[in-house]
């Protein structure tokens, strides 16, 4: 698989794909901001929730990682996988990311 990188722009309340059939990436939030991230099976689309970190363990939206400026978020996966990011807030958010 080849390596994917660069930046992207995601919009306000909205998931975002950011990386699609990987088996590995590194996000990193270059200024300041919260980005949820949510990893989903390859080509089954963006989660059709927001995220709720209040939310009861059992419901879809509590099901996320969060990640904030200058802390990267790395992942290894054992299957390709699609990860989105939403930002927290009403203001889009540049990611930077590699993946492979």
């Amino acid at each position: 698989m080849a390596l994917k990188d660069g930046a992207v722009l995601c919009p306000a309340s909205q998931w975002t794909l950011i990386a699609g059939g990987v088996l590995n990436i590194l996000v990193n939030l270059p200024k300041t901001g919260t980005l949820y991230i949510r990893r989903v099976e390859v080509g089954s689309g963006a989660p059709d929730v927001a995220p709720d970190p209040d939310a009861s363990a059992s419901d879809s939206s509590f099901h996320f990682m969060t990640m904030t400026a200058l802390k990267p978020y790395a992942a290894s996966f054992t299957e390709a996988c699609d990860v989105y990011g939403y930002p927290e807030g009403d203001s889009a958010l540049r990611i930077e990311m590699q993946g492979d």
